[in-house]
Parts: structure tokens; C-alpha cells; sequence
């Protein structure tokens, strides 16, 4: 059939391409979707571009369709575009404004971003090293476990 589609009228080539296409959808998407594709009204006469709408260039980019993932997450759990999911984008510029001790900062940041050097972040680095916690050798040792789990840590601070 594709070999004998050059000898068709041009009419006929293009109603076998859309036919083709149409089909294409159809076996592609779900029917509601499929049916919303198909009714998108198509200028023939205008030249086809790629575009990307969440960019001012209109040029894709992991950033932009990061940024606008972020979006989307936020506008469903109805926060604020501006408030803590853009800070963390932004480095998490909210940890250094709170009037704290640098160090006490730079733990909380660290723990935030699961960077503290617990046994299961330096095995994760390729260390040969026991995970399990020394305090009580049940649990591999993480920043959660750590700072909520582990028995011996609950006593330390009541001595």
C-alpha cells in the first residue's frame, strides 16, 4: 500500500495520511482524550513549530518543566506558589533567614536535605560499613531514627 500511495491525487494521499493519523490517536489515548486531540482545530496552511509555554523563549528545559511540576503540586494542595516549595527551588533561603546560631542552621539544613553523615548516607557513598545502629542494634541508621526512634537518644536529654 505505501508504495502505491505516490501514484494517488494529492487529495487522497492527505485523507489516507489523516485517516492513518486518526487512527494513530485513537490507538494511542484514552477515548475522552482522543476525542479532545481530534477536536483541536488544525490550520493546514500554517507551518508546524515546537513551542514550550512555560518558557519566555518557548524553549523546553528540565528547569522549566521542573518549575512547572512545582506548580501544578502546589495550585492541588493549594499553597502558595511563593511560600516554602519555591524557597527549597531557591536553596532554601527561608533556613538562613530564621535568627538561630549558624550551626544550629546549618544541622537543621543538613537534616532536611538528608545530608548528615549517619552510617546509612556514608554506606550510600560507597563505604563498606555495619548500618545498623550502635545505640540499639536494631535499626539501619538514618536521620529519622535517629533523632526520633532511637531509645538510648529519648534518655539523653532528661540526665
Amino acid at each position: 500500500m505505501y508504495g502505491l500511495l505516490f501514484l494517488l491525487p494529492l487529495n487522497e494521499k492527505r485523507a489516507q495520511s489523516r485517516s492513518r493519523k486518526k487512527q494513530l490517536i485513537l490507538d494511542t489515548f484514552w477515548p475522552e482524550d482522543a476525542q479532545a486531540i481530534l477536536a483541536i482545530p488544525i490550520d493546514m496552511q500554517m507551518e508546524d513549530w515546537p513551542a514550550w509555554h512555560f518558557d519566555p523563549k518557548g524553549l523546553f528545559s528540565v528547569k522549566s518543566a521542573y518549575k512547572r511540576a512545582v506548580q501544578i503540586r502546589d495550585s492541588k494542595l493549594n499553597r502558595d506558589a511563593s511560600s516554602f516549595g519555591s524557597n527549597i527551588e531557591k536553596g532554601g533561603s527561608f533556613w538562613w533567614q530564621i535568627k538561630l546560631q549558624n550551626k544550629v542552621k546549618m544541622f537543621a539544613w543538613r537534616m532536611a536535605h538528608n545530608s548528615l553523615p549517619v552510617r546509612r548516607n556514608i554506606a550510600r557513598k560507597g563505604v563498606k560499613i555495619d548500618t545498623v545502629c550502635p545505640m540499639c542494634n536494631c535499626l539501619d541508621e538514618d536521620c529519622g531514627h535517629l533523632f526520633s526512634s532511637a531509645r538510648e537518644l529519648s534518655n539523653v536529654g532528661a540526665k
